[in-house]
């Protein structure tokens, strides 16, 4: 029964049940202010509301609580029938008070974004998580404390969702994909680089995310662990899924709109250049860093022109040749900046070859020329050095041949007497003409020795020569026959000479200790210049790898300072005289010449490095302009056409091929997005040093849309699972 006090004191009764309609027409009715006009001296009566809510106060005052509460219901009805309530609050039945309707649905919304927030970011644990604390901390026991919490939670979700559904759902997706990102952020997991990476990636953090989400929406052990399981395969599909329909996404509007609008711009598409050098790198095999570091030290040891398209390999020049065979501005520039690289290689591995084989290195025992390294032979041809070293050898054989006369003794040359008896002692008196030696020896034995002992000594049957001076020149003028007859190529009398003058050697040695290591000394110097001539025939092609290694080794180290500088002389030669366009790199390449130049090279390494970049940059040379013309002829066709005419006019020509050709091209180009400009900045680019700066552009965007990807990703995962009940 439904009992209000009317303002005369009468009690109205309602049955229950009664409809607020009745019961709003009969209190109206009963609630209706005192029209008559009141008496001068008596004051206006006050509000019926304020009147309640007087003997409200005096029923809370007096401790009866059930009439204070239903004189509070009525004072609130009242207060919003004569005007004394604000505009914004209104009655309602529902709980019996006035309430502030705006402030009401603002709080419902608030109630419902932190709801669904809550259960998104605890993936749907929230309403357990306070169930717990409230348990701990309630008035009764733990569970009821925590089944009270529980059902009032889930009530309040429940609610949220039915009346504000946008504001609820939306904010626990986000709350999820909030949830997804920082716990990503703090595991430190960061976005794959390759499409099929992140699917991998997304199909596992979907798979967790979604057993976690079903574990906690469940009830029961074995509600949870099912729910657990269904979550964790209808989230690892989502999480697979989702990156390739966000990178199809984001390819289709690349070349629906992307490419049109780059290439309506006549500026070129920084990105897009990036992103081709970019391509051209993961094609090559090689890593960014791998790629840098080799651009880095080419520069280093005097190679600042490799370039990108170099170092990526096949993939680089490949992409560098598709913009010099394209017709416009920039097809010259990159012919003529290659070929004129080009033109300085035989230039470059010469002084390469020249650093590595004839620079100083530890010296051995060869005569210090005051002021100039014998052993520094840059610079130098072969002659040249031989030049050096026959005189250094002149003028130390002077001072040691010098030191060698002071204090001499005789010199017994009956040795070397009996040697040129024995060769032309039979011819003597015969009357028989000998070959040209006899004559030659017999010069010598005249100068030392006479038969018979002369006016001076007459009655001696021989005179013989002992001057130490005089027998030493003797033996110095034997000594250049024999190289005379070496050149003429008269070999015989070179060895009869030989025997001779190492009779008279011995002779000498025997009259002055001094000579033997004068001898020795000149000989071994003798020995280094004669390396000249031997390295020289090691590059011919009829030498043997293996022989030219072996006698190399078994060398002093001045005499492979020397054969080193034999061996340079012939390839540098052929370096000077090289045609054009011809790959001097190449045949330095071969098996053998890398086991020469790596015994001798003084950093066998560097030498090779640099003569393999050589070659790189010979093929990507090759690749922009050499091999067929057709490619060439072509461009310069449609380079032609496109001056000469346009597609319209061709078309009302009849030249439907060429117009036809014209349209493909510029549909094509539009597609790609890869106007003029663009493709200019593609092989500015690739022939440039700085591969992060080239990349650059498309690691920064590459960055971006993996940042964004990862949201989109983590919304895409949470929604899921929000609208999948499991």
């Amino acid at each position: 029964m439904i009992q209000i006090q009317a303002p005369d004191g009468t009690i109205i009764q309602f049955p229950d049940g009664t409809d607020d309609a009745t019961i709003d027409r009969v209190m109206r009715q009963a609630f209706a202010p005192n029209t008559a006009t009141p008496e001068p001296d008596v004051p206006a009566e006050r509000p019926q509301s304020q009147q309640l809510m007087d003997q409200y106060k005096q029923a809370e005052a007096a401790g009866d609580y059930e009439t204070a509460d239903r004189l509070l219901r009525e004072a609130s009805y009242a207060a919003t029938q004569d005007g004394t309530a604000p505009d914004s609050v209104a009655f309602n039945p529902a709980t019996g008070r006035m309430e502030d309707m705006d402030l009401r649905q603002g709080r419902g919304r608030l109630d419902a974004a932190a709801q669904g927030l809550g259960q998104g970011v605890s993936f749907g644990t929230m309403d357990e998580v306070v169930g717990g604390l409230y348990g701990m901390t309630g008035p009764g026991t733990y569970e009821q404390n925590r089944d009270y919490a529980l059902a009032s939670m889930r009530s309040d979700l429940a609610s949220a969702r039915e009346n504000h559904p946008v504001i609820a759902y939306g904010s626990e997706i986000g709350g999820g994909a909030l949830s997804s990102i920082g716990g990503a952020t703090a595991l430190g997991v960061r976005a794959a680089p390759t499409l099929g990476g992140r699917v991998a990636q997304g199909a596992a953090i979907g798979g967790a995310e979604g057993a976690l989400y079903g574990f906690g929406t469940g009830e029961g052990v074995e509600n949870r662990f099912s729910n657990a399981g269904r979550g964790a395969l209808i989230g690892a599909g989502t999480g697979a899924l989702s990156p390739i329909a966000i990178e199809g996404g984001r390819r289709a509007f690349d070349y629906a709109l992307g490419g049109p609008i780059a290439s309506a711009r006549s500026a070129p598409s920084q990105v897009r250049a990036s992103r081709a050098v970019q391509s051209a790198v993961d094609r090559s095999g090689r890593s960014l860093d791998e790629i840098d570091a080799a651009l880095r030290q080419a520069s280093i040891e005097g190679q600042p022109m490799y370039s990108v398209a170099d170092a990526t390999g096949y993939s680089g020049q490949r992409m560098l040749a598709g913009a010099a065979r394209t017709p416009g501005d920039g097809r010259q520039q990159i012919i003529e900046h290659l070929a004129s690289r080009q033109d300085g290689q035989a230039r470059r591995i010469g002084g390469f070859l020249d650093e590595g084989l004839n620079a100083p290195r530890n010296t051995g025992n060869l005569p210090v020329i005051p002021g100039n390294n014998p052993a520094d032979f840059t610079g130098m041809t072969a002659e040249q050095v031989r030049g050096r070293l026959t005189g250094a050898r002149g003028r130390a054989a002077d001072v040691a041949y010098d030191a060698a006369r002071q204090g001499a003794g005789p010199v017994d040359v009956r040795g070397a007497l009996a040697a040129i008896d024995d060769r032309i002692g039979p011819m003597q008196g015969s009357g028989v003409t000998g070959d040209g030696i006899d004559a030659t020896l017999s010069r010598y034995r005249s100068r030392l020795a006479s038969q018979p002992g002369g006016e001076a000594y007459q009655g001696a049957s021989s005179v013989e020569l002992s001057d130490f001076d005089r027998v030493l020149g003797v033996k110095q003028s034997i000594q250049d026959d024999i190289g005379a007859a070496v050149r003429a190529g008269r070999n015989n009398e070179a060895r009869e000479l030989g025997r001779i003058s190492a009779q008279l050697d011995e002779a000498l040695e025997s009259a002055s200790p001094a000579y033997r290591q004068a001898n020795d000394d000149f000989a071994r110097s003798s020995r280094v210049i004669d390396q000249i001539d031997a390295g020289s025939a090691a590059t011919r092609p009829s030498a043997r790898v293996d022989n030219t290694l072996s006698s190399y080794n078994a060398l002093s180290m001045d005499e492979q300072a020397a054969f080193r500088s034999g061996y340079a002389d012939p390839i540098m030669g052929r370096l000077e005289n090289a045609a054009p366009g011809v790959n001097n790199a190449r045949p330095l390449l071969s098996e053998g010449s890398r086991a020469e130049l790596g015994a001798m090279a003084r950093d066998p390494e560097l030498l090779q490095r640099q003569i393999t970049r050589e070659n790189d940059m010979f093929r990507t040379a090759n690749a922009a302009s050499g091999g067929s013309m057709t490619a060439d002829n072509l461009a310069d066709e449609a380079d032609i056409s496109s001056l000469s005419a346009n597609p319209v006019i061709n078309l009302l020509s009849g030249r439907w091929g060429a117009a036809a050709s014209q349209l493909g091209d510029a549909a094509l180009n539009a597609i790609s997005g890869r106007n003029t400009a663009t493709r200019e900045e593609i092989a500015r680019l690739l022939m440039s040093g700085d591969v992060r700066g080239a990349v650059a552009p498309a690691v920064q965007r590459q960055i971006q849309n993996a940042k964004s990807s990862a949201v989109v990703e983590a919304l895409m995962r949470s929604m899921e699972r929000v609208g999948n009940p499991y």
